[in-house]
């Protein structure tokens, strides 16, 4: 992995999230990413460093797409809705199976159930944060 990191352009990762892959991809990992390079987590949060992510995304010599988060769904405080070098979008695993349809539809129907209770959603889509969701 570590040849993986240092030489690709683009590094995506599709890994479980089983006590064997939490935190596979560690601090070094990610600082070792050449300038450049673009990083994709489309697998489960907790197989990265989180807090290491967001130090190297400072930097600003790589770039990420995530969709996935060590916390789901993300709070409004973390700093990678703030770093203009990080796209966020929304997971939607399953998504093309009649069970991840009916997910999805469960979901929708809970988020509005909730809303016209209490005015609140889980996932809220901001207007000014437009430029870096996906």
């Amino acid at each position: 992995m570590e040849e993986l990191f240092q030489s690709c352009d683009v590094v995506s990762v599709h890994a479980p999230n089983l006590p064997e892959t939490q935190g596979l991809i560690s601090r070094t990992l990610i600082r070792s990413l050449k300038n450049g390079a673009v990083f994709i987590n489309t697998s489960r949060g907790p197989i990265i460093d989180e807090h290491a992510l967001i130090d190297e995304m400072k930097t600003g010599r790589i770039r990420a797409y995530l969709d996935v988060f060590c916390e789901e769904p993300l709070p409004l405080s973390s700093e990678l809705y703030s770093l203009p070098n990080v796209r966020l979008s929304p997971h939607m695993s399953g998504g093309h199976t009649i069970n991840g349809s009916y997910e999805r539809g469960d979901y929708i129907v809970r988020q509005l159930l909730t809303y016209s209770t209490d005015g609140t959603l889980n996932s809220e889509v901001i207007k000014h944060r437009f430029k870096i969701t996906a």
